[in-house]
C-alpha cells in the first residue's frame, strides 16, 4: 500500500448529540461543515449533528457505544478504526491508488474546501449575534 493510513484518520470519542455541551455541538458543527447560523436552541444543533454523523460506522453499519474511540475522515464520516482501515485498503487496491469515500466520493483524507467557508460563516454568525446583530 502507497499510504499509511491511521495516521491520517483524526481520532475521535462518540459522545451522543443530547450529551454534549453548547460549545462542542458547535465545534462539532463546524467541523462537520453544518451551517448554524439560523440555529436559535441546542436541540437544532443535535438534530442537525444526528442527521450527518448518525450513530452507527458507515461501513459495518453497527451503533456506536458512548465513549468509544472512533476515526473520522477528513470529510466528515465516522467509523471503527479497523473498519475505515479495511476499507482505505480495498478501495486503494480496487482502484490501483488512492482510496474514495464510500460515502462522498471524494478524498477521505482532504477536508472538503467548503467545510472551512461553512466554517468561516458560522464564525462571523456568532460574532452578529453576541453583538446583537
Amino acid at each position: 500500500m502507497p499510504f499509511q493510513v491511521r495516521p491520517r484518520l483524526g481520532k475521535h470519542f462518540f459522545t451522543p448529540a443530547s450529551g454534549m455541551s453548547l460549545a462542542d455541538l458547535k465545534k462539532s458543527c463546524d467541523f462537520l461543515a453544518i451551517r448554524t447560523d439560523g440555529f436559535l436552541d441546542k436541540s437544532e444543533f443535535m438534530r442537525a449533528i444526528g442527521e450527518r454523523r448518525g450513530d452507527a460506522c458507515v461501513s459495518c453499519g453497527e451503533d456506536f457505544a458512548p465513549g468509544e474511540e472512533l476515526r473520522v475522515t477528513a470529510c466528515g464520516h465516522f467509523g471503527h478504526e479497523q473498519c475505515l482501515i479495511d476499507w482505505c485498503c480495498k478501495s486503494s487496491t480496487e482502484r490501483g491508488g488512492a482510496p474514495i469515500c464510500w460515502s462522498c466520493r471524494r478524498d477521505p483524507f482532504t477536508r472538503p474546501a467548503e467545510a472551512d467557508k461553512v466554517e468561516q460563516a458560522n464564525v462571523a454568525a456568532g460574532r452578529k449575534r453576541a453583538r446583537g446583530e
